[in-house]
This record gives structure tokens, C-alpha cells and sequence, in this order.
């Protein structure tokens, strides 16, 4: 370059290409200049220049009504669309949306989703749409994710919201309600599974598998799998019911025994959907199976729901059933919160005394205290009955833990109470 004489410069532009950005990425570039003149050296540092790429935003907001408004940021860049394809994921799960889009798009104040952009278009969108706070099971939250895709460059934005009343979901329950001793001297177990799906729906392909536990020889007999059979198909209304090998298929569903042993004798279920259960379905399953025991046994039933990856497990386990004058419970044999919900539960044992713990609802343990000083308790298991007879019943500080489980006494029954309330403690001695 000539020589700059006084008072002349050189302006000199040029264009340097940053590397690509991901959506919501930022880069920054800072150029240095260096001149020479003769051997004078000058530095001068140009300023920092920011690069961000900002093409796809997704939001979500719970309304007073309950219903969640999914908000789509789309293109604040102004980049070329032309080519894109906009999708959109509810709860992992692909859907057709209907959804309002500002400012209109070929005339239209409404697009589908998947939408594709045929023509050149660099406008800025906002997309909107109204879903249910439906959520996954073991889950609490609603999610939503936008999708813009281009030959093979994905973006991807998620977001979800939380639903307080979801109570991390789960939508199947289990439940024990009576071991019988029949003539043959077997035991027979009637067993209620629960589908509620009250904070969600099941996608295409849910499956629930069943699995009895416990006793030298648990299994189904023909009569009770032809009952089975039937009860599942009442209660999923299916129709166009075809006869498998191992169960039936109908349009609805399918049906299969598993775990079919030499002798032909199965203890195992599993039901596929071929349609998604929408949220608000509601089925109650009651069926029986047939129990050889020889000594003490805790009978178990094994239940697990799989739905876009997720699952549930449900696992109630009878120790027995105690006799009140009151009201006529199973016990699970194991306690938790979450079993305490549907039964009363075995909270401590040893080989002379017995802890069992309920709610203090009217339906569990809340009118033990209408009991008194010799009143009749029995305890049925599925080999054995025991006789106990009432000694006290008495109020317990919230605090009084080691109290609860006094050993002095060969059972006790007592309420599980929020802190703060009293709980209820009766003390019976074993008879016969």
C-alpha cells in the first residue's frame, strides 16, 4: 500500500465467517490490528462483537382454569425458515397440534403442527396453543418440546410445568382384598388392579404386566383365567375379540398368559394397549387365584405399568386379616406410606408380639377407639387363626414413638396420625 501522507487514512473492510452457533448459543469475536512504521509497532484491539443465534423458544404457563398455554418463540434472528419443519412433543410423545401463530402466515391466523416452510421467509412468530396439565407416570411436571428441523441440523427447546395436585403420578394400584380356604383346603386370593388416570393418559403400546408371588404352588386355574379373560375385556369394552394361543387380541388390546410352566399352569399376565387410554379413565379388575400352602406364607402380587419409558411398580403383600368387631381389613406385610394408603400395614413383629398400624379414617383404624377392656380380636392368616382379647385402650402423644410399639403387649393396633395429632393405641393379649 502507498504511503500515507498527512491527514490521509485507508479504510478497509473485510468479512471473517464465525463458527456455526446452536440455538441459544453465544460467541464472541475480538480482532486485532497491529501497524508498523519503521520500528515503531502500534496495537489497537478492536471492540468485542457478541454473536448469539436465537431461532426457537418454548414457554409454558398454567392458567386459572388449570390449563397450560404453550408459547413458541420462533425466528427472533430473522433467519431464512425456508426448508424448516416446526413439530412440537407433548409428554414425549409426537402430536397434531392446531395452534394461533402472530402475524398471520399466508393469510392464515392458525397453522397444524408439523408445519413446514416452503417458501423464503426470515419473519419473527409467536405460536401459541392450549393443552391439560397432563403428566408422565412418576411424574409431576407437564412436558412440552418444540422441534425445527432441516435436512440433518435438529433444535430442540424444552420446557414443562409443574402440577402441584400430580403428587409424582402413578395410576396403578394394587389391591388384597380376601384369602378364602376352599373345600379342596387351597387358598383363594381375590385381587383388585386399579388404572386411574386421573393426571394422565397411556400413549399407543402401554403395557401392564401381573405377577403372583408366594405359596408352594400359586397359579390360575381354567375357570379363573376363563374369568379373567372376561373381566378384561367388560372393563376395556373390547370388541372383535379373536382367541390366541396364550389369551385373545381385539382391536383395543392385547392379551397374553406368560410363565407358563410344564404343566401348563401360569401364575402371569401382560396386556398391551393398541389404542392410548385417555386421561380420565377409570378400571376397577377384580380376579382370584388358587393357592397350595403348607406353612406360614406371605402371598404377594406384582404389578408394573410401562408407558414412553416410564414405570410403575405396585407391590401389596398379605400378611393377614384382622377380625374386629369394628370392621374386617387385610395387612400388608410391609410398611410404607405409599401401602398405608390402601391398607393397614405390619409396622413391627417378633415371634411374640405384632405392631399393625392404619390411618385414622372411619375406613382403616378411625373407630378403633369405640373398642374396650375384653373385646375380641382375631388375627387370620392364611394357615392359622389367633385370639387376642383387649387389655387398654389409650391416647399417645405424637411423640411417644417408642410407645407405640411397646412389647409388653402380643398386639397392638394404632392410628398413623399427621404430627401434632394424638394417636390411638390398643393393647390386646393373646388367648388361644
Amino acid at each position: 500500500m502507498p504511503a500515507l501522507e498527512t491527514n490521509q487514512t485507508y479504510t478497509i473492510t473485510y468479512k471473517v465467517l464465525s463458527d456455526p452457533l446452536k440455538n441459544n448459543e453465544t460467541n464472541q469475536i475480538q480482532n486485532l490490528v497491529e501497524a508498523q512504521n519503521g520500528n515503531q509497532t502500534i496495537n489497537v484491539y478492536g471492540p468485542v462483537i457478541t454473536f448469539t443465534r436465537n431461532i426457537l423458544e418454548k414457554t409454558g404457563k398454567r392458567n386459572n382454569d388449570g390449563t397450560i398455554t404453550w408459547t413458541i418463540q420462533l425466528n427472533q434472528d430473522k433467519e431464512n425458515l425456508k426448508g424448516y419443519t416446526l413439530k412440537d412433543q407433548f409428554n414425549q410423545e409426537e402430536k397434531i397440534i392446531q395452534a394461533k401463530i402472530e402475524p398471520a402466515l399466508d393469510g392464515q391466523d392458525t397453522i397444524t403442527l408439523p408445519h413446514t416452510f416452503e417458501q423464503n421467509n426470515t419473519n419473527t412468530y409467536t405460536i401459541t396453543y392450549t393443552t391439560d396439565p397432563e403428566v408422565l407416570i412418576n411424574n409431576q411436571q407437564t412436558l412440552n418440546k418444540a422441534i425445527l428441523e432441516k435436512g440433518e441440523e435438529t433444535i430442540e427447546q424444552e420446557t414443562s410445568v409443574y402440577i402441584e395436585e400430580a403428587h409424582t403420578y402413578k395410576p396403578l394400584k394394587k389391591q388384597g382384598n380376601k384369602i378364602t380356604l376352599t373345600k379342596d383346603n387351597n387358598y383363594e386370593t381375590e385381587w383388585t388392579l386399579t388404572i386411574n388416570l386421573d393426571q394422565g393418559s397411556l400413549a399407543k403400546n402401554w403395557t401392564i404386566t401381573d405377577q403372583l408371588e408366594g405359596g408352594s404352588n400359586t397359579h390360575y386355574t381354567n375357570q379363573q383365567k376363563e374369568a379373567l379373560i372376561k373381566e378384561i375385556q367388560t372393563k376395556f369394552n373390547t370388541t372383535n375379540n379373536q382367541p390366541t394361543t396364550n389369551g385373545f387380541t381385539s382391536e383395543q388390546l392385547t392379551f397374553e398368559w406368560t410363565d407358563i410352566d410344564e404343566r401348563g399352569q401360569t401364575k402371569s399376565f401382560k396386556i398391551t394397549g393398541k389404542q392410548p387410554l385417555p386421561k380420565g379413565t377409570k378400571i376397577d379388575i377384580k380376579y382370584t387365584n388358587i393357592t397350595q400352602v403348607e406353612n406360614e406364607a406371605t402371598l404377594s402380587n406384582k404389578a408394573k405399568i410401562t408407558d414412553r419409558h416410564q414405570e410403575q411398580k405396585s407391590d401389596p403383600r398379605f400378611f393377614g386379616q384382622p377380625l374386629i368387631p369394628t370392621l374386617e381389613l387385610p395387612v400388608l406385610s410391609t410398611y410404607s406410606q405409599e401401602a398405608m394408603d390402601q391398607y393397614p400395614c405390619l409396622y413391627a413383629s417378633d415371634e411374640d408380639h405384632l405392631v399393625i398400624c392404619a390411618h385414622n379414617a372411619d375406613s382403616h383404624f378411625g373407630r378403633i377407639q369405640q373398642l374396650g377392656f375384653g373385646d375380641p380380636i382375631t388375627i387370620q392368616t392364611t394357615t392359622s387363626s389367633y385370639q387376642y382379647k383387649i387389655e387398654k385402650v389409650e391416647i399417645l402423644e405424637p411423640s411417644e414413638v417408642e410407645r407405640m410399639i411397646d412389647s409388653e403387649y402380643a398386639l397392638t393396633l394404632f392410628t398413623c396420625t399427621p404430627y401434632g395429632v394424638h394417636r390411638v393405641a390398643v393393647r390386646a393379649r393373646l388367648i388361644s
